[in-house]
């Protein structure tokens, strides 16, 4: 694949970014298996040059739920409830962890225990000059109920000092594509993110749901 042939011969990239819709198993227990087909075909496939094998990170997609962007689905939120959210996306959430709930960080023994504990939304400090967050776009958890960990995560001096700030989310505020799911999450990011990228000096935010290619 030349996807493939390119990371084994760069010897420059250092981690992989995915921005959600991994596995397309939808949350669904019957469709674990692609979990484990993914992480063997990228444990065998996705190394450096020097052979190593490359750290990853993502942002949570609507297909690693079981009710897709569950957060504006009408139907489901009659009867949905915040433990509800979690256990549709249970998969994603058991075997990822890149950040935990400072709150619930300890404790770790049951299921649910690691549900509760986890966050689908994280930042991370590259070096002294990039930074990056990943968000969720209304998947596990709401656009508007991650605007406060936005502001606080970029108006920290760690963050604020770092040149190149990246973000990263599934959904899109500038889809090529505007269904109701669509619409409806672009003008949520819009009026809730965009505002605080802007006054936070962000420099890229990569976008991955509903574009005019595939997600990368």
């Amino acid at each position: 694949e030349p996807f493939v042939q390119y990371i084994q011969s760069s010897k420059d990239i250092q981690f992989i970014v995915i921005g959600g819709n991994i596995a397309y198993n939808y949350g669904q227990t019957s469709c674990a298996f692609r979990w484990d087909k993914w992480l063997y075909w990228y444990s065998e496939n996705i190394k450096s040059k020097a052979g190593l094998l490359l750290p990853f990170v993502f942002a949570i997609g609507n297909t690693e739920s079981r009710f897709g962007y569950a957060r504006i689905d009408p139907l489901f939120n009659i009867l949905a409830t915040e433990k509800t959210y979690r256990i549709i996306a249970n998969q994603y959430l058991v075997l990822f962890s890149f950040a935990l709930a400072p709150a619930n960080a300890t404790g770790l023994t049951t299921i649910n225990s690691i549900l509760n504990s986890k966050n689908t939304y994280h930042s991370h400090v590259l070096s002294p000059t990039t930074s990056m967050l990943f968000l969720d776009t209304d998947i596990v958890e709401s656009i508007p109920a991650q605007n406060t960990f936005i502001n606080t995560t970029l108006s920290d001096p760690t963050y604020a000092t770092t040149e190149n700030k990246i973000v990263v989310y599934h959904g899109s505020a500038y889809p090529a594509l505007l269904d109701k799911y669509g619409s409806t999450i672009a003008m949520a990011i819009r009026s809730n993110w965009i505002p605080l990228f802007e006054s936070h000096a962000v420099a890229v935010v990569f976008e991955n749901d509903c574009n005019s290619s595939n997600d990368f």
